[in-house]
């Protein structure tokens, strides 16, 4: 073998060796680029999932704020209208004598205990204490009632002992709003 061929053979054998060579690394780089790809999906799944679970907590989060919102607008819409039944009842019960005097009385009377007693009232309630209602009161009480107008606000205080009860309209329906508001909102919201 001449030092031509051994060259020759020493060039083929390390182009060869070359070949295999670069084989070996563009498959390793292969590997490698196709690894990578894979963990950049995994990591952009991960990225996504967490992503899509934040803006999920979030909008859960904003609709419940919302939901709340609007619960608390429309109790207080509820109320509002409420009120204004209310206040309407109590206007009618003071502007008819009728159903006024049926209130005052049985007020008045359910407020009078047994003994002896004073009753002062709005001298503009003078016509509703008439014989008849005074003697209710009397024999409730079982002895002596005096009355006494007043010029002062639209309340009739019953003195008896040491007690003294305050009766008004107001004061009625205030006491009896919330009992009210629940009755009313299961008939008109229920």
């Amino acid at each position: 073998m001449a030092l031509e061929d051994i060259i020759k053979k020493i060039l083929d054998d390390g182009n060869k060796e070359k070949d295999r060579i670069i084989k070996s690394a563009s498959q390793e780089i292969e590997k490698e680029r196709e690894k990578l790809r894979k963990e950049g999906e995994k990591l952009k799944e991960k990225l996504l999932k967490e992503i899509k679970e934040k803006i999920e907590k979030w909008r859960r989060e904003k609709l419940l704020q919302l939901e709340t919102e609007e619960s608390k607008l429309t109790l207080m819409e509820k109320i509002k209208i409420i009120d204004e039944i209310i206040s309407s009842a109590m206007e009618k019960v003071r502007g008819e004598k009728e159903i006024f005097s049926k209130w005052l009385g049985k007020n008045i009377v359910s407020a009078v205990d047994k003994g002896k007693g004073e009753i002062y009232y709005p001298l503009s309630w003078e016509s509703y204490f008439n014989k008849e209602m005074r003697n209710a009161l009397e024999k409730k009480a079982g002895d002596k009632i005096e009355f006494f107008p007043h010029n002062k606000e639209e309340v009739a205080i019953i003195k008896q002992g040491r007690k003294e009860t305050t009766i008004s309209l107001e004061e009625s329906f205030l006491s009896e709003k919330e009992r009210l508001r629940t009755l009313l909102n299961k008939i008109l919201f229920e």
